[in-house]
């Protein structure tokens, strides 16, 4: 057991500097300059204020050398300024991410509580009508891209039902009504699009255990079907439904970047989509790790999971040849 915790830490160690170079390197073959980006208003550009100007940003040292310096100040938590504002990149992330992970909270309990409603309930009726429309919902969920579906909450809602409130963003411990007034609309669009694969993962084991011979033998003993699939199937499908869970809290930060520029949300989010727009790749490559780092993280929290929880995959047993 120890030697498999071992080897999953040593993995997520190795991807996240595969992750690491991957996102440097891509940042630098994309078109655009941030030198260029940060003088786009200026005239007369003298050619020797540029060059000045990517000293001083550091972007005239070899790329190695960029490398090296950004990973090593990243993992003493210094991720370096900012290309265009100056600010210290983790200044500028510990402002933007409270509401990033409020969001992604709000948004994976909501994505719960759906599918394991969806899934369980047309199981406990056992109603086909139910079934298909949970189908329905899947294949739209999976489908439809988040940014599309905070766009029809925005006009359904928010234009035609006026539901939505139009107010100023105010944190959580300031004003904790309204902001959790604000937080609804992008919670559920956020969790209406991540629901949809555990529910497509969640029914499918949900129908593999239904399909196992306690399971009919609990049927054919006379309980109730609430209790036999509550009691007896519930338990059993979940812990394979792990692994879409991980997936997904892993894959949070991509969807709440979407959610946030529609709702206009100020987390991460924004944050990232205009330091694109100004090319500033020290916020764009910190964010985009630190993402990353949470998919790793999340996918090795969930392995060691299935060691706590599934007593078969503890055992260990050497069989020797006679």
């Amino acid at each position: 057991m120890l030697r498999y915790v071992a080897r999953r830490c040593l993995t997520a160690v190795i991807m996240m500097i595969l992750s690491s170079v991957i996102i440097f390197g891509v940042l630098r073959l994309l078109p655009g300059d941030p030198v260029i980006a940060r003088l786009a208003g200026a005239k007369d550009i003298n050619p020797a204020a540029i060059e000045a100007l990517k000293t001083q940003m550091g972007l005239d040292r070899p790329l190695v050398d960029q490398y090296l310096t950004w990973v090593t100040g990243a993992v003493h938590g210094d991720f370096g300024n900012s290309y265009f504002s100056q600010y210290a990149v983790s200044e500028l992330i510990n402002q933007r991410i409270g509401p990033t992970v409020e969001l992604a909270v709000a948004s994976l309990i909501v994505a719960v509580v759906v599918a394991l409603a969806f899934s369980l309930i047309p199981l406990i009726r056992d109603s086909r009508w139910l079934a298909r429309g949970v189908t329905g919902y899947t294949v739209f969920g999976l489908s439809a891209p988040s940014f599309l579906i905070g766009i029809i909450v925005l006009l359904f809602f928010g234009n035609a039902l006026h539901w939505i409130p139009r107010m100023t963003f105010e944190p959580l411990s300031v004003n904790p009504g309204r902001n959790l007034s604000m937080l609804i609309a992008p919670a559920v669009t956020l969790g209406v699009a991540c629901s949809a694969p555990l529910i497509n993962y969640l029914r499918a084991s949900l129908r593999d255990v239904q399909d196992a011979a306690y399971v009919t033998t609990a049927f054919g003993g006379g309980i109730r079907r609430r209790r036999v699939i509550v009691g007896h199937v519930t338990p059993n499908a979940v812990l394979p439904a792990l692994t879409s869970l991980g997936i997904t809290v892993g894959g949070l930060l991509g969807g709440v970047v979407e959610v946030e520029y529609v709702f206009g949300w100020p987390g991460l989010g924004s944050e990232i989509v205009s330091a694109v727009n100004t090319r500033d790749y020290a916020v764009i490559q910190s964010i985009v790790l630190l993402a990353a780092m949470v998919y790793v993280v999340t996918s090795l929290i969930v392995d060691l999971l299935y060691l706590v929880l599934d007593p078969r995959l503890r055992v260990q047993r050497v069989v020797k040849p006679a």
